[in-house]
């Protein structure tokens, strides 16, 4: 009976140190290289995905912070397994409020959400959590993953054995990627009127703005851009301007994207080429009277 005891005692301590800890469902996992700063340092917490094996292709949440304790002074989502955002990450009065989709899924254990910059205001401790967190499977249906929440601690103090936290600055000098502006309408939207919808990447520094110009002229020109997000009402509702969309990335590198018309202008109503043509008359007009006073000479 003693040597079944000792046996079932060695049995289970092997388990416990060998074998893979057992996890429960997915886990959102707040993590920093520091838990303790000095009041006025600033540092970086990343939001982590870790799936166990499933394919997600949808996250969100509200990510919460003590607001006497810590200021927001930057979000990045330069590296975000998240592609397409449909709430941007936004800080605001309930915390930072997020949710996205990865087309085809993403599985792993340190996929990077986003990552956030923080100034420790005073002393004090405090958490950093998720709240009324989603994340769906790569399914077609798009079914719930059951997950569970890391929160992070940290305590800020004044004078503490830290050195003082440098955040990295992010060096980008890449544009955005290409991408594609998509013209439609739909009955749900804008009253079933004419918009453009656009999405671009950057990997560096995130998508910081964007910028959308029509003009009916094929003459490209700087001027007179309008700052808005996706989905974009068109002024020309008849379709006849060229659309040109501007993703800057915060950086402040740009990556310009053009849609011809789909109904383009017949060449009788089409002022550039009205311009061209008078300018050839006035070309071939002048030429030939150097040509004709070359010859009374």
């Amino acid at each position: 009976m003693k040597h079944t005891y000792y046996k079932i005692t060695a049995l289970f301590i092997f388990l416990f140190i060998f074998l893979p800890k057992i996890t429960f469902g997915a886990e959102f996992i707040p993590s920093s290289s520091v838990k303790n700063v000095n009041t006025g340092d600033q540092f970086e917490v990343n939001l982590l995905l870790d799936t166990q094996g499933e394919t997600a292709n949808a996250v969100g949440g509200t990510i919460t912070y003590p607001t006497d304790l810590l200021q927001l002074k930057e979000i990045r989502d330069g590296n975000s397994l998240v592609n397409f955002w449909v709430d941007k990450p936004t800080d605001t009065a309930n915390g930072i409020i997020f949710s996205g989709i990865t087309p085809g899924g993403y599985t792993g254990q340190s996929g990077s959400i986003m990552s956030l910059i923080f100034t420790a205001k005073r002393d004090g401790q405090g958490s950093i959590s998720i709240k009324n967190g989603e994340l769906l499977r790569n399914d077609g249906t798009g079914s719930a993953i059951p997950f569970t929440i890391s929160n992070f601690q940290f305590s800020v103090a004044q004078n503490t054995q830290n050195v003082g936290v440098q955040v990295p600055a992010i060096k980008d000098i890449e544009a955005p990627e290409s991408f594609v502006p998509e013209v439609g309408r739909d009955q749900n939207l804008f009253d079933g009127k004419w918009f453009v919808a656009f999405v671009a990447e950057d990997k560096g520094s995130g998508i910081a703005a964007y910028e959308v110009k029509e003009t009916r002229s094929r003459i490209f020109d700087l001027s007179k851009w309008t700052q808005t997000d996706s989905p974009y009402l068109l002024s020309d509702q008849d379709l006849h301007s060229y659309i040109y969309v501007k993703a800057i990335d915060k950086s402040g590198n740009e990556k310009i994207e053009r849609v011809s018309p789909k109904y383009p202008l017949p060449f009788y109503e089409n002022l550039d080429d009205w311009s061209i043509l008078i300018t050839i008359i006035a070309f071939l007009w002048l030429y030939k009277k150097l040509i004709w006073k070359k010859h009374k000479k």
